[in-house]
């Protein structure tokens, strides 16, 4: 009886130590986004514990907006040593879930055979209108001003600026694109 209580307390000492030790830290290639642009999301996995056996297998998963699952399973790696950190590269697929105009964020969490669970930290980004030439999140003079800049240009001329093509692309910045600009101009981002 003894040998089995001791060998109980030595396999939840063993998953106690799984549970407290993994950490994930998530983040975005791009802080600001235009609507419909490809999103890449990192996830980077440190302090996987010797007590796990190795090679083990592991699947990132990431929920966004505390709304969209990706649970993909596209994300599956093999771990062979404790202790080596790993970085994940997850390309989020807009089909499944566009995010609107605003803040949002990304949770990262792990699946595992074993039972445990995994400190996270959350990772944010923002999208923003076309209009906020610069991304700072405000559509203002400075926006103005690099548009000003690029009135009236082609792809050919040297000041020409692909973002402040607003309209659909035309190849001129013009009276259309300075619509659409004025549409969006201090949207209150």
């Amino acid at each position: 009886m003894k040998k089995i209580i001791f060998l109980l307390i030595l396999v939840l000492s063993q998953i106690q130590s799984v549970q407290a030790s993994i950490y994930l830290q998530t983040w975005t290639d791009e802080y600001v986004y235009y609507p419909g642009e490809p999103i890449t999301i990192y996830i980077y996995g440190s302090g996987f514990p010797s007590s796990l056996q190795f090679p083990t297998s592991c699947q990132v998963d990431y929920i966004m907006d505390g709304i969209y699952d990706s649970h993909l399973g596209l994300c599956l790696m093999i771990l062979t040593y404790a202790n080596l950190p790993h970085t994940w590269t997850i390309q989020h697929s807009l089909s499944h879930y566009t995010p609107d105009l605003g803040f949002h964020s990304i949770w990262p969490y792990m699946h595992h055979p074993y039972s445990f669970y995994c400190y996270s930290d959350y990772g944010y980004f923002f999208v923003t209108p076309r209009a906020d030439i610069n991304k700072d999140t405000y559509i203002d003079f400075m926006d103005y001003s690099i548009f000003a800049q690029a009135w009236n240009t082609t792809p050919s001329d040297e000041n020409w600026n692909a973002s402040c093509n607003l309209a659909p692309p035309d190849d001129i910045i013009d009276a259309l694109d300075l619509q659409v600009f004025t549409e969006k101009w201090l949207a209150g981002f």
